[in-house]
């Protein structure tokens, strides 16, 4: 019986210089191929085939001897249209000639064809654009893309994070191209640059210089805009204004915050919300894992997983509300919740813990340094240990819900919570701090030994030097519910509304485009091709908020002139605007 490799739809195919066979050729099809306008800088072949349109599973190794007669030998029994594609390449491997040509196959017997390589221009330049933001890509030979924002994912899942496409165009081999990434008026709103891969800087973009083998360059066009499958985005706050609950990175450049149904990303620029099922729970645990990876859980038993660009569906594991998470990777962590869920996952599937004494409390935070050493802290004064192998409960001098959990790497455990509550657990032994508050602190972070810091309701954030509690203005009164940070000079807050602070080493500043912290209960005006958009938003204490085009901003005209509550506004036109409020304010 003739052994060959086989082709997709059981035929085989083998270059006879390759291979010998011990059947003979009458039992078999052979097609010899007789290669023309082969050039002296040619120093080798490749060729594929397909057979009735079909390709080959199988990649036939390249030719580099005996290059204008190629012998294929087809499995006994096929039948149909082969196809046959030459390509050629010289030394550097970017190919330079190529040809293709059909024949018909009836059975058994010899066949004969000729093909006659043609030039081409030479390797592929491939722009790869990443992300839902739109831009165009202007190449310096006058070729323009324009790449428009994905569909909105649907209702069903798994949906890709980041949507890919790309672009392509050959040039003669050493040919420089120059590349400029555009954000133009036509682009989607929010779009935005977030990163230009692949290419080397230019005086106006980069430059590449097609060499042997395909140039690809990766595009990231993001969006720092909000949208729901819908494409109801938010435009105030930006990006979004959600209460968030959790923040969590891997570096400075890679760092994930969830909160109310959201989940923002931030990749060194912008935050951005990923392309996900659409989920209306509140999220409040996060497990990191590689790069475009994450497990984030929360109400309802929720658990929703990216793992290779991918979101899987949700899945629940049951009725409870898990408050956070903590592992080594999203296939190894730990998740604990109400009534003292605490629940393990192993990769495969949950085990459920049930530690004696616990009862029902509510557990709030986990945190761990090792599969051998976590720790999880909740309501009564709960502290619980794990030593790899058994969860037990740790004596706390009172019952103080406790919220933060911070482990030290040699071992220190620090907890915070209401009443201001703080605390040191060392070798077993608890030592109480005073914070100078009783706000509730919700979480506590830190990146070195000396430095502590904790943040709470209103807006609360206290330093810890080594010795006492101090209070460091925040800008804000919003309830703070995480803080993370990749170093000490560069921290994350988030909290409720949408907030999001920032520390540089000196102060907070707030980072979320946010031009009114007031509640705001109207919106009106105007909007034509002719005259442009004049278009307002009115709240508490005289607020006002004009429309600019991009943003919403302090209307210095019509702002603070009465520091009452405004309800209702409307502009029948451009140069007349109506504001109605408390207290029979008309104006």
């Amino acid at each position: 019986m003739c052994k060959a490799k086989r082709l997709i739809r059981a035929i085989a195919v083998l270059l006879a210089v390759l291979a010998t066979l011990s059947c003979s050729e009458s039992d078999v099809p052979v097609i010899t191929v007789s290669v023309y306008g082969l050039t002296s800088d040619i120093v080798s072949t490749i060729v594929v085939t397909t057979l009735n349109g079909q390709p080959s599973r199988n990649q036939l190794d390249p030719l580099v001897q005996g290059l204008d007669r190629v012998e294929l030998r087809l499995q006994k029994d096929t039948v149909g249209v082969l196809g046959i594609a030459i390509s050629a390449q010289g030394m550097d491997g970017c190919t330079m000639l190529a040809a293709q040509t059909q024949v018909e196959v009836t059975g058994p017997g010899d066949y004969s064809t000729d093909v006659n390589l043609v030039a081409k221009d030479g390797c592929q330049l491939v722009v790869r654009k990443i992300g839902d933001g739109s831009g165009t890509v202007s190449l310096s030979d006058g070729t323009e893309w324009t790449f428009d924002p994905p569909e909105p994912p649907s209702v069903m899942c798994p949906i890709e994070s980041l949507v890919t496409s790309t672009q392509q165009k050959r040039f003669a081999l050493g040919t420089t191209v120059d590349i400029r990434a555009l954000i133009t008026t036509e682009s989607a709103p929010g779009s935005y640059i977030s990163s230009v891969k692949g290419c080397e800087e230019g005086t106006d973009g980069c430059r590449v210089t097609i060499g042997a083998d395909d140039r690809v360059v990766e595009i990231s066009l993001a969006r720092n805009l909000v949208c729901s499958p819908e494409q109801v985005c938010w435009e105030h706050p930006r990006p979004q204004g959600a209460s968030l609950q959790r923040i969590l990175g891997k570096s400075s450049n890679d760092i994930w915050a969830v909160g109310d149904g959201a989940i923002l990303h931030w990749e060194g620029t912008y935050w951005a919300a990923p392309r996900r099922p659409q989920l209306l729970n509140r999220l409040s645990g996060l497990v990191s894992g590689p790069s475009n990876s994450v497990v984030a859980v929360g109400d309802d038993g929720v658990v929703l997983r990216l793992s290779s660009n991918v979101w899987d569906c949700p899945e629940t594991i049951g009725s409870v509300q898990l408050h956070d998470a903590w592992g080594l990777s999203p296939s190894d962590f730990w998740v604990v919740g109400t009534q003292g869920a605490l629940r393990h996952w192993d990769g495969q599937s949950w085990q459920s813990v049930t530690v004696p004494g616990l009862g029902g409390v509510d557990l709030w935070r986990v945190l761990g340094l090792s599969t051998k050493n976590i720790w999880a802290v909740g309501t009564m004064g709960t502290v619980l240990h794990f030593d790899g192998t058994t969860w037990s409960k740790v004596s706390y001098p009172n019952t103080e819900t406790l919220y933060g959990l911070w482990l030290s790497p040699e071992g220190d455990v620090w907890v915070v919570g209401d009443r201001g509550e703080s605390a040191l657990i060392k070798d077993g032994k608890v030592t109480r701090f005073s914070t100078g508050t009783t706000n509730r602190l919700r979480d506590i972070f830190s990146r070195t030994d000396l430095e502590k810091w904790a943040v709470g309701d209103a807006g609360t954030i206290l330093r810890h030097d080594g010795k006492t509690w101090s209070v460091v203005e925040s800008g804000t009164r919003q309830d703070l519910t995480s803080i993370w940070g990749s170093i000490s000079t560069d921290l994350w807050a988030v909290g409720t509304g949408g907030t999001f602070l920032r520390y540089n080493g000196v102060f907070w500043i707030g980072s979320t485009a946010t031009r009114s912290t007031r509640t705001l209960y109207g919106v009106g005006g105007v909007a034509s091709a002719q005259s442009g958009s004049t278009l307002f938003a009115v709240g508490e204490q005289g607020t006002v908020l004009r429309y600019s085009g991009a943003d919403w901003v302090s209307d210095s005209v019509l702002g603070g002139v009465i520091a009452r509550t405004f309800r209702a506004i409307t502009a029948p036109s451009t140069s007349e605007v109506w504001i109605v409020g408390d207290s029979g304010t008309i104006g």
